[in-house]
């Protein structure tokens, strides 16, 4: 089980991204940016129009990822007049990426409960899958818990010349999975648990079609019987309703880059920095040639790829006759998001709200109601003697992102038992003192030679003492450096949050997969705080 450690206001976490930490503390400060603040909830809900999107393929999509019934339940949910979406997204990643997807997830889950609760209206949590991202080289890879340093990296390898591809374009029997679970399958730890996870991620890649399929089979094991509902644009039929923005972006195609320039001009003002950064010509939306995604810039009256120039018309004749070569940029996947479902509620990581702040004017554009945007909840977990070493030296777990010889030198100053040097050095003035006054009174025996002898031999007593003293002093500050590293290395691995390095696989092979039970019952929905926990397991024996 997980309890609940410490926590802390996020906002003295992590003081990088000032617009993200002002939205947790003031949101209302922000108001020129939002169209509602997380306050606001009732109010975007009697806006928003029923689901647009083609339930049959969303039903059809997640029966083949294998969704159990409390998904499809929350499928054919969707299709009613009073039902509203609360949305989570990321790009697919080797067995889920970071632990802040699992958590995204989560949060999504149990905000939708909260929510239906609260306002008698049912919430669906909707995951994005963002297939349409190409970006290879930051998804084929994990770090797991161990090695020398407390992290374990393992990559997956493609058989051909396909990264340039979008992610759910990526056939998966190009992807080198045999290769990767046999290497895993020497990383992981030897546990009761380990088979069962190695069947798990073997188990959701059969007849799965692309890596993003993968991906999303696996999100949708670990938390389908919660009723997430997995989307990827790619698979679940939209062409004919995606048509309506890329129509839009080719007859007027710098409109949205205006919008987002104003939107950047007015964070640069107020003293914030611009998420989204565009050159004034760039199109907001991808051509796919000869299988790649290219960007395309509009510049007199043609559209340019590093390829070749289109007109106007023959960018309205591929998207007739071939509207998968077409995808959205970043500022545009929102947009077909709340145009496919009733979005009342965006989960954002610290880079996602910052963008969403330029996206107001965009959504005025398109004539939809912009969603609340509520930040995604953080946290970090430690195995039970992570915690007790904290409590053991008084260290609160954030500290460690601090330099552990400068938190070891802070505890070796407050903790007179390893101030051993000076004590010693205290005792030895003292002693000296008392001996010296004998001084006088012995020399009027003739004892100045037996007076001499003493002295040297106290003090060589007292040498010898405190070098064995030393010595154990320096053990424990051995111990004490140990102990620190192991603790940081488990909470800030890479000098990174936890959530943003390792895998959840690096806990289930340790505990099981009913460790995402346990996490989801311990996972908390205040997102103004960074929330710790210890993991302790009951001996049921």
């Amino acid at each position: 089980m997980l309890n609940p450690f410490a926590s802390i206001d996020r906002g003295r976490f992590d003081s990088k991204n000032r617009l993200f930490n002002d939205y947790l503390i003031t949101p209302s400060s922000l108001k020129v940016y939002f169209r509602y603040l997380p306050d606001q909830i009732e109010k975007v809900m009697g806006e928003l129009p029923p689901t647009k999107l083609e339930i049959p393929g969303l039903m059809a999509y997640n029966k083949r990822l294998g969704a159990p019934d409390p998904v499809l339940r929350n499928i054919e949910l969707l299709s009613k007049k009073d039902c509203l979406v609360i949305m989570s997204g990321q790009q697919p990643g080797l067995l889920l990426g970071p632990l802040f997807t699992i958590y995204k997830a989560i949060q999504t889950i149990k905000l939708a409960c909260q929510f239906s609760s609260i306002y008698k209206v049912n919430f669906i949590p909707v995951f994005w899958s963002n297939s349409e991202d190409h970006d290879w080289d930051e998804v084929n890879h994990v770090y797991l818990m161990g090695g020398e340093d407390g992290v374990k990296e393992i990559g997956i390898a493609l058989k051909g010349n396909l990264q340039d591809l979008s992610l759910g374009r990526i056939p998966l029997k190009e992807v080198g999975v045999d290769e990767f679970l046999s290497r895993l399958e020497d990383l992981f730890p030897k546990t009761d648990f380990k088979n069962d996870c190695l069947r798990l991620i073997d188990d959701t890649r059969a007849d799965k079609e692309s890596f993003s399929e993968w991906f999303s089979a696996l999100l949708l094991h670990l938390l389908g019987n919660y009723g997430l509902v997995l989307f990827d644009p790619i698979k679940c039929q939209i062409n004919e309703l995606s048509e309506s923005i890329f129509r839009r972006e080719i007859e007027d195609p710098l409109a949205t880059n205006r919008l987002l320039t104003e939107a950047s001009d007015l964070l640069i003002k107020d003293g914030y920095k611009a998420q989204i950064h565009k050159k004034a010509s760039r199109c907001n939306f991808f051509l796919e040639e000869e299988g790649l995604r290219n960007a395309l810039s509009f510049e007199g009256s043609l559209f340019k790829t590093l390829k070749r120039d289109y007109s106007q018309d023959e960018l309205f004749k591929i998207l007739k006759e071939e509207p998968d070569r077409f995808t959205l940029d970043v500022a545009l996947h929102p947009i077909l998001a709340s145009l496919l479902f009733p979005v009342a509620v965006r989960i954002a990581g610290p880079s996602e709200a910052s963008y969403y702040a330029q996206l107001k004017g965009i959504y005025a554009k398109y004539n939809l109601v912009m969603p609340v945007v509520i930040p995604r909840v953080s946290l970090g977990l430690m195995e039970a003697k992570i915690a007790h070493i904290l409590t053991g030296y008084s260290i609160q777990p954030w500290e460690l992102k601090e330099e552990i010889e400068a938190i070891a030198g802070r505890l070796i100053r407050e903790d007179e038992k390893l101030r051993i040097g000076e004590k010693f050095f205290q005792a030895k003035e003292g002693v000296k003192g008392i001996i010296d006054s004998l001084k006088t009174e012995v020399e009027e025996f003739s004892l100045e030679g037996t007076f001499n002898k003493v002295k040297g031999r106290v003090f060589h007593e007292l040498n010898w003492l405190e070098g064995k003293a030393t010595k154990e002093a320096k053990k424990r500050e051995t111990v004490l450096m140990a102990r620190l590293k192991r603790a940081k290395e488990t909470l800030f691995p890479k000098d990174l949050p936890q959530e943003r390095v390792f895998n959840i696989f690096s806990f289930l092979v340790k505990y099981s997969i009913n460790f995402i039970d346990w996490l989801y019952k311990a996972f908390p929905l205040d997102h103004t705080k960074y929330h710790y926990f210890s993991i302790e397991v009951r001996d049921e024996s």
